[in-house]
């Protein structure tokens, strides 16, 4: 049995995360997905993250349980791509992935695991777009606040879906239920998208904090972002044990 995160934290004989398929892009295999937020400086964001994905990795036996969503609209592009490279440094050597929000060509330069395209249902066509710059090895995130948008990107060819918001939090409007993951859920299970052999991974966002992750699993979440809950945790080690205790018990 390896250590719990904390000595008086839960115990768990945690199989492996399970990962997708060979040749699914890269950065689908994490359960949690921590935004970052430039309200936090990055000496904090950067010691989490470390921490974070150290723990993690010993809990779940393989690396990749975390990943960080870089994610700073104020900034400008030299400087995102100045952040991005240091991030990108800082995941490798903790066995994070890195998904870099909405500049594709920034992900890709710094050979980011991902990107997330924010607003993508505004212009779907923006889809193929992004699949040609990085590449059929980084995976693509977006959001999504409707059913229909939901449907709108598992036809466009996404990868990973942020359902939002889940809960309620500050400026998201009202909050969906764990209700939303189970519709969006069944719409990842239907006969076409299977026979494809694509995986399609959602994540539950807004209010998501260790009193109720579970519902989030319950309800067919393939795992959790998160921001507030791990930057203001006073143990984010802890936390985070505890935010990715339903994935590894489950049978």
């Amino acid at each position: 049995m390896p250590p719990s995160l904390r000595p008086d934290g839960p115990q768990v004989d945690a199989g492996p995360v399970d990962a997708p398929q060979v040749n699914a892009p890269r950065g689908l295999g994490a359960r949690i997905l921590l935004i970052t937020d430039p309200a936090y400086d990055a000496a904090h964001v950067d010691a989490t993250i470390v921490a974070v994905a150290t723990a993690l990795a010993a809990v779940a036996h393989a690396s990749g349980a975390l990943a960080v969503q870089l994610r700073d609209k104020s900034a400008t592009p030299s400087a995102l791509r100045v952040r991005a490279r240091a991030l990108r440094a800082l995941t490798a050597s903790c066995g994070a992935s890195l998904i870099v929000n909405g500049d594709p060509a920034i992900a890709a330069a710094v050979d980011a695991d991902g990107v997330h395209v924010p607003g993508f249902a505004r212009d779907v066509d923006a889809i193929p777009r992004v699949r040609a710059i990085v590449g059929p090895a980084r995976s693509i995130h977006v959001p999504v606040h409707t059913l229909e948008e939901a449907k709108l990107a598992r036809d466009a060819g996404v990868d990973a879906l942020l359902v939002s918001p889940i809960f309620d939090s500050p400026g998201k409007g009202p909050a969906r239920g764990p209700s939303a993951l189970e519709e969006v859920r069944d719409l990842a299970h239907q006969p076409p998208l299977r026979a494809t052999l694509r995986v399609l991974r959602i994540y539950a966002l807004g209010g998501v904090d260790v009193s109720r992750v579970s519902e989030c699993h319950q309800a067919g979440a393939d795992g959790v972002a998160v921001i507030r809950a791990l930057f203001d945790a006073p143990d984010p080690v802890a936390t985070a044990n505890y935010l990715i205790l339903p994935w590894l018990t489950a049978s």
